[in-house]
């Protein structure tokens, strides 16, 4: 696991290029971490997509397995600079990964109906959003259309009525 990951897992608190000490909560675990990384480096995974950004934890472990797979990630957050005041492409930079990341700071909902009309396809997605149905179902939608036949979705948090309601 990458030596930034591996730290911030740890530590539960990472240094942002404000040089402000930032301590994380809601955080992607280093057990799933590890299951993000065994799935995308099984399968030789290239092409991936994450919807929610936060803190940077679990797009750092996705990006080191994609990376060494030759690939690259795409994360869609519209609140990345405002509600995460830039800190999880913080932990990007740091981790070393920023050449191997695409972001879009939109709403899904805008971007991922221009990934479709441009013909993209992604062999693995990671939706850990919003936990409301209506978002869910609309994200899931288009995912469903993006993604290569043999591809993964994995949905975190799915312990949340909206996400439970969506899988059943």
């Amino acid at each position: 696991m990458n030596s930034i990951l591996e730290s911030i897992l740890n530590t539960k608190q990472f240094v942002n290029s404000r040089n402000q000490t930032i301590a994380i909560h809601s955080e992607t675990s280093k057990e799933q971490c590890a299951f993000l990384q065994n799935l995308i480096r099984g399968n030789k995974f290239t092409r991936s997509l994450e919807i929610g950004f936060a803190y940077g934890i679990s797009t750092v472990a996705i990006l080191e397995a994609v990376t060494m797979n030759g690939g690259k990630h795409l994360v869609i957050d519209k609140f990345q600079r405002t509600d995460w005041d830039g800190n999880g492409l913080d932990v990007v930079k740091k981790a070393g990964y920023t050449d191997h990341l695409e972001f879009s700071e939109e709403f899904c909902y805008q971007v991922l109906p221009k990934l479709l009309e441009a013909g993209r396809k992604f062999d693995f997605v990671y939706i850990d959003s919003t936990k409301q149905l209506d978002w869910l179902l609309v994200d899931f939608f288009y995912i469903d259309k993006l993604l290569s036949i043999g591809g993964v979705i994995v949905f975190d948090d799915v312990n949340f009525p909206g996400i439970r309601k969506l899988l059943r």
